[in-house]
């Protein structure tokens, strides 16, 4: 599973072996069941996890409802960032939709790591900056776009999770009620 994680690390930096196995020996490995949940609202996020088989909901309660925010799937991070780097109660609830497999860090590892290999901060920021742009973009362009443009957009970027999700929480995400979403999928056919 490793090998998953060193191949995602060398789109942003050439690392050497010895630095690959020092960031591995900071990390463990996590197996969910589909259902389970990586974090709970009001728990503080103690880890980061690197999704190398599964998908991911990332949710919020509002008056008593679900409101997905994000998924993660493969090759991509589950965490609640303010709840990891600040120590207070995540807002979010994140929830393996499938079986799933990750590689993880606490905060006191990546620390540790920071320490020890200088350069992995550089990294990180890099990661963090690059999931911060491309979440803005998909907010921005959900801010601009109609229910049925945000479907397609979705069906073309995340053709995997359209086949895994079930469609209630891709409404919720899309921002639209199921039957909204059925009529949209019923014109698009």
């Amino acid at each position: 599973m490793f090998d998953k994680l060193k191949k995602f690390l060398s789109t942003f930096d050439n690392l050497t072996k010895e630095k690959l196995a020092e960031i591995e020996r900071h990390t463990s490995m996590v197996s969910l069941a589909k259902g389970d949940f990586f974090l709970k609202a009001g728990r503080i996020c103690h880890q980061i996890g690197f999704v190398a088989e599964g998908i991911f909901r990332v949710y919020q309660l509002e008056d008593h409802q679900e409101i997905t925010c994000a998924f993660a799937q493969e090759n991509q991070f589950v965490v609640d960032l303010d709840s990891f780097n600040l120590h207070q109660p995540a807002r979010e609830y994140i929830q393996a939709l499938t079986e799933a497999h990750l590689i993880v860090i606490s905060h006191r590892q990546l620390q540790n790591l920071f320490a020890e290999l200088p350069e992995f901060m550089h990294l990180y920021q890099q990661i963090l900056q690059k999931s911060l742009l491309d979440k803005l973009k998909i907010k921005n362009i959900f801010l601009a776009e109609e229910p049925t443009q945000r479907y397609e957009f979705f069906l073309t970027h995340y053709p995997d999770i359209i086949q895994r999700v079930p469609l209630i929480h891709i409404a919720s995400y899309l921002g639209i009620t199921p039957q909204s979403l059925s009529r949209i999928r019923k014109n698009l056919v």
